[in-house]
């Protein structure tokens, strides 16, 4: 009770939430810094100009595959554009546009995109996003070509003082068909977020809460049922800044699996971060796994 009478009255009056956006800070909880098979470098350089270069390559210990990726980046605040070009080791090439103006005040988004996947087999993809926003609704259409068939994906979210309610409905328009629906309720404050969805076409119930106890502690609860398999889990997941250059993240779910990870910056441009995971309700068995990751920031 007392959780719920600080979320009731920390609610705000911000914006309401797009529907890809929703219940991001909670989900983070699960997957920032716990790539605990991988080995990862990640580079990113700007410069005064409004340019910027990012690298990116990990290698998958479990399964031997190694990836990569280099993409640049250009900000044109003149006609709030954004050009990003991007290539990866699968031989994709990625070539974004986005443009932001303002209309009636609020922010009207316009993104297009396109891309050879991978370059070898000449597979051409392409899409284009449109988000407007306004305080108490959100609005987001995406069209998408891809393997000769075009989708078609459209959300909305409704809110007021903190509450929220939204859907999503994904269409193969080659084929007339709805591949995909959603509905998503919840409620949101200065530092809580309660969400409840139903996706998979509404086969699947998940349940989220985060809560940002103070700048230096979060913590948050996962939960999920899917009829049809008529099965269950439940997670928790927390974060806790020790210092201003040290970090320990850790998760923890119903099929034992506990998850631990450590942030350490060792100068302001370099990070660390080792990660590991273990079976705890086979620890003797040893099924364990750890990672590594470097993030460099000129």
């Amino acid at each position: 009770m007392a959780f719920l009478k600080r979320f009731f009255t920390g609610v705000t009056e911000n914006d309401v939430p797009f529907f890809a956006d929703i219940g991001t800070d909670g989900d983070n909880l699960f997957t920032d810094d716990l790539d605990h098979q991988k080995v990862k470098v990640k580079l990113t350089s700007t410069t005064q100009d409004p340019f910027e270069f990012k690298t990116t390559g990990e290698y998958n210990r479990e399964s031997g595959h190694t990836g990569g990726k280099v993409e640049f980046k250009y900000k044109d605040p003149t006609y709030g554009a954004t050009y990003t070009e991007s290539w990866d080791l699968e031989n994709s090439i990625n070539t974004r546009l986005e443009f932001e103006k303002t209309v009636r005040n609020r922010p009207l988004n316009i993104e297009v995109g396109a891309g050879l996947i991978p370059v070898q087999d000449t597979n051409f993809a392409a899409d284009g996003t449109i988000k407007y926003s306004h305080h108490n609704a959100a609005v987001a259409s995406c069209g998408k070509y891809k393997n000769n068939e075009f989708l078609s994906d459209h959300s909305i979210v409704l809110g007021k003082s903190g509450l929220f309610i939204g859907g999503r409905v994904g269409v193969n328009v080659s084929t007339k068909q709805v591949e995909s629906k959603e509905l998503t309720m919840g409620m949101s404050g200065k530092s809580h977020q309660v969400t409840i969805a139903m996706s998979d076409n509404l086969d699947k119930l998940k349940t989220t809460i985060f809560h940002e106890v103070n700048p230096t502690f979060s913590y948050g609860v996962k939960a999920q049922h899917v009829f049809s398999e008529n099965t269950s889990a439940l997670a928790g997941a927390f974060k806790y800044a020790l210092n201003d250059i040290s970090t320990i993240r850790g998760t923890l779910n119903n099929c034992g699996s506990l998850g631990l990870s450590f942030r350490h910056a060792i100068r302001p441009s370099v990070s660390l971060v080792f990660n590991s995971e273990f079976d705890m309700l086979n620890f003797s068995a040893g099924n364990h796994r750890s990672g590594l990751s470097i993030e460099l920031t000129p």
